[in-house]
């Protein structure tokens, strides 16, 4: 059983996304630049999707009044990541909105 195969049926981003990541590489050096791509682009949404939901418990946990627009706007950058777009809309209507009152 290869990397990925075991990182995919337990769920384990990281691995996943780096062994995706190495198939890539061999798929290029093959001369299959569709499956190299396809691969990559995978790869890298793995990785920030990881990436997004290690970051927003951090985020969340800033409640100062004084950073509010702050918060907002990496909420939204973190929907983004997410491929949330009407999430992340809402959260930068919020940083726009709380930039004012500063």
């Amino acid at each position: 059983m290869e990397a990925m195969e075991i990182a995919e049926a337990q769920w384990m981003p990281e691995i996943l996304s780096d062994a995706m990541n190495t198939k890539s590489l061999i798929y290029s050096s093959l001369g299959r630049p569709e499956e190299c791509l396809a691969l990559l682009e995978r790869a890298l949404a793995i990785a920030l999707e990881k990436a997004a939901k290690a970051a927003d418990p951090r985020v969340s946990g800033i409640e100062s009044a004084d950073y509010a627009a702050l918060v907002a706007d990496r909420r939204g950058d973190i929907a983004l990541l997410q491929n949330k777009p009407d999430v992340a809309k809402a959260e930068y209507t919020k940083a726009y909105a709380g930039m004012d009152k500063q």
